[in-house]
């Protein structure tokens, strides 16, 4: 069994998403951030963007957020965003 990320995508409207997912690309005020499964933890300011989440079942999902934070523990990654853009 592969490793996996639990992720949990978070609007101040409620949850977007919750599962897991083999791969979480984010889009930061940096730049893009690829996240796998137990990625050093860290916590970022995300930009406007897409959070592209490669499921377990070999789909890729796309998430267009306005901003944001996410924070990475091992195999957690939490996005809280602004909202959907």
């Amino acid at each position: 069994m592969a490793d996996v990320l639990k992720l949990k995508i978070t609007t101040p409207q409620g949850d977007i998403y919750s599962g897991k997912a083999l791969q979480v690309q984010l889009e930061t005020v940096d730049g893009q951030v690829d996240i796998l499964p137990k990625h050093v933890c860290y916590v970022t300011v995300l930009a406007k963007g897409d959070v592209i989440v490669d499921t377990e079942q070999g789909e890729e999902k796309h998430f267009t957020i306005s901003g944001g934070v996410a924070s990475c523990q091992a195999d957690l990654v939490s996005v809280l965003a602004d909202g959907i853009a």
